[in-house]
């Protein structure tokens, strides 16, 4: 079986199962989870949340895509803006 006929499982499992993934993650965790722990007594406290919260959702997107195009890959594709940037 081609990896990308792989079942919805097993390709689930190897993409949360990379390093590069499962390190993005875990560390985004770990920063929402301080941000809660220690409080929000400031407006620089709520704006590291929210970085945190985004780049959480970052990965987790990362993951979505991963999964929709079948390949089991992390790999994200980006495209130029028509700028050049």
């Amino acid at each position: 079986m081609k990896e990308n006929q792989a079942p919805a499982g097993d390709r689930l499992w190897r993409a949360i199962t990379r390093p590069q993934w499962l390190g993005q993650t875990i560390a985004s965790l770990c920063w929402v989870a301080s941000m809660l722990a220690y409080g929000l007594d400031s407006y620089g406290d709520w704006l590291q949340l929210l970085a945190a919260s985004a780049w959480l959702l970052s990965s987790l997107a990362s993951l979505a895509a991963t999964l929709g195009n079948g390949s089991g890959s992390t790999e994200v594709t980006t495209t130029k803006s028509p700028t050049g940037h």
